[in-house]
């Protein structure tokens, strides 16, 4: 395997599915595009996850993306850079991630992306692991920030989840036939009036 091109891609268990099977169907294989494989622990068979791993250590392959968990205990010497699609919340988690590289005393890299709503973990990875992580590219977020756009995030999620539950009711309300088309709000806005 050609050391200056072997990567691994972490993803949280959630994320993986949403991430990677969305992109895979909307962007089909192209002659320019990375070959990799997947692998995590609930849709692969031991042996489909044997092979894959056999793929990427033999250089067939040149990226593997895998779960936090199914990338737990590879021991693949030759990985050049692990990047982390978020950031764990579990700082030991991390140390875990950043080990699939630069083993036996290797070169490698460990690139992190980090969100808004990751910094609280970023700091407490900081904290366990005693260094400090350098930002390659944009801004860091200072604490106050972080908590001002962590609550602007919650409110404009809660706001969506109030309009879609209002066009699910008003829809539903469509189809039983003439009932109110605000989701029965009708009778309590003008009680308020009177």
């Amino acid at each position: 395997m050609s050391a200056s091109t072997a990567s691994i891609i972490i993803l949280h268990h959630h994320h993986y599915h949403t991430t990677l099977q969305s992109s895979h169907h909307s962007n089909p294989p192209s002659n320019k595009s990375i070959p990799f494989l997947r692998i995590h622990s609930g849709n692969k068979s031991q042996p489909q996850r044997d092979k894959a791993i056999a793929a990427f250590k033999s250089g067939q392959i040149k990226v593997l993306v895998a779960t936090d968990v199914a990338a737990r205990g590879l021991d693949i010497p030759d990985v050049k850079r692990v990047f982390n699609f978020e950031l764990p919340n579990v700082p030991e988690a991390y140390v875990h991630r950043i080990g699939r590289t630069a083993r036996a005393g290797k070169e490698g890299a460990a690139i992190a992306f980090c969100s808004v709503e990751e910094m609280e973990d970023l700091v407490d990875i900081q904290k366990v692991t005693g260094l400090k992580i350098p930002v390659a590219s944009g801004t860091p977020w200072n604490m106050q920030d972080t908590k001002r756009e962590k609550d602007k995030i919650k409110k404009n999620k809660q706001a969506n989840q109030t309009q879609q539950r209002e066009a699910r009711n008003r829809n539903k309300a469509k189809k039983q036939g003439g009932g109110s088309t605000d989701g029965g709000n009708t009778q309590r806005r003008f009680r308020g009036r009177s």
